[in-house]
Formats: C-alpha cells, sequence, structure tokens
C-alpha cells in the first residue's frame, strides 16, 4: 500500500482586522445589539476577548495546517482576492488539483 499522502489543501484568509469588526458586528447584532451604539469600552473588551482573538491568531491557525499538509500541497487565499480578481484566486485552486485552469469563466 502507497504511503498517504494529503491531497491539495486550501486556505483563504481575510484581513485579521477586517475579520474581527465583522465576527464584533455578528456577535453584536445576534444580541440584538446594534455596534454603532455601543458603548467604546463594551467594544473594546469585545475586541480583546477570547472569542474575537482566536480566530484572529493566524500564525497558529497556519502551523496546525502545516503540520498535516507540507508547503507544496497548501494553497494560501486572501478573501480580499474574491473582490479584486475572483477568477484568479479560481485559476490558482484549479491549477494544483490538474485541472483546467485556462478554461472560459466569461459567463
Amino acid at each position: 500500500m502507497a504511503p498517504w499522502k494529503p491531497v491539495p489543501s486550501r486556505l483563504l484568509l481575510r484581513d485579521p482586522v477586517d475579520r474581527a469588526w465583522a465576527a464584533m458586528r455578528y456577535f453584536l447584532a445576534n444580541r440584538g445589539a446594534d455596534p454603532a451604539s455601543e458603548p467604546l469600552g463594551s467594544l473594546r473588551k469585545l475586541a480583546t476577548s477570547s472569542l474575537v482573538m482566536r480566530f484572529s491568531q493566524y500564525r497558529r491557525g497556519l502551523s496546525i495546517w502545516e503540520s498535516v499538509f507540507p508547503g507544496d500541497r497548501l494553497l494560501v487565499g486572501f478573501y480580499e482576492e474574491l473582490g479584486r480578481d475572483p477568477e484568479a484566486l479560481l485559476r490558482r485552486v484549479l491549477r494544483p488539483l490538474g485541472a483546467d485552469a485556462d478554461l472560459d469563466l466569461s459567463s
């Protein structure tokens, strides 16, 4: 039996500050609160909470992914690429899979 080799994996990261603000808005909206009217002290406490902070520790998360997927088997993309050039990001995802990255994506 051939040794197990992890298939390519993809990881999409977001600017940590934007991600933290989005998480905070989501958390507050679920409580029925409006972030714009929330006291600054409350926002500061939420921004430094373990709920928000643990998802902003990309180095820790990347270390875990890299322990399973060698560097040549892990593609790291950025959320902002979806808005800036989604076709280029999709092509970067397709190539390591052996899929036709040159297909017409115009439609």
